[in-house]
């Protein structure tokens, strides 16, 4: 018979392909490849996040692939590579993560950008990398007000970020026409 402490923890499998494929699935196996703690599945991610926040965040930078000495618009520019951009739809500017670097951004954009600092990188890794499960190549949509950093934080998937400086009658509909996502911030 073998004793409690000698019994392996079974190691946390996704039940289904969108779950095998998701940012959470690859931040786990991530976890496991590289680090002493390796968590068994998203509960215990999300208690880890909780019980030591500083050390999850490190983590969470360090897989998205950011420079935690870097300063907000720089990290967003580094996850934006070539692809990412911010698309503002009232009048329809694109900013690449050059222009963004050199702050060659319109005034909400750089309003948007002084609400912002460093520490708010991980929490937005965290929602929009693994809670909301945003991707590279996605559009999305942010229908609200332009007054936080929040919605940056979608560019670090190095996706497509839409800002309308006048929120939308219609934003299903202009997520919809412009091959978008709504954006929600989670609760």
């Amino acid at each position: 018979m073998q004793n409690s402490s000698s019994v392996k923890k079974p190691v946390w499998r996704p039940a289904d392909e969108a779950a095998a494929t998701s940012n959470m699935a690859a931040f786990i196996e991530w976890r496991r490849a590289t680090a002493a703690h390796a968590p068994g599945g998203p509960a215990e991610i999300w208690a880890w996040a909780a019980r030591a926040p500083e050390e999850f965040a490190d983590a969470l930078i360090r897989f998205a692939g950011l420079d935690s000495a870097q300063d907000y618009a720089g990290a967003l520019a580094q996850a934006m590579g070539r692809r990412g951009a911010i698309v503002l739809l009232d009048p329809r500017q694109r900013i690449d993560a050059a222009a963004l670097l050199a702050g060659e951004v319109p005034a909400c954009i750089a309003a948007m950008l002084k609400t912002a600092d460093s520490a708010a990188l991980a929490q937005q890794a965290a929602d929009h990398l693994l809670l909301l499960e945003l991707r590279p190549d996605q559009r999305v949509l942010w229908p609200g007000p332009l007054d936080q950093c929040w919605p940056l934080g979608a560019l670090l998937a190095g996706g497509t970020l839409l800002l309308s400086e006048t929120p939308p009658a219609d934003p299903e509909g202009l997520a919809a026409a412009e091959g978008a996502v709504l954006l929600r911030r989670p609760v």
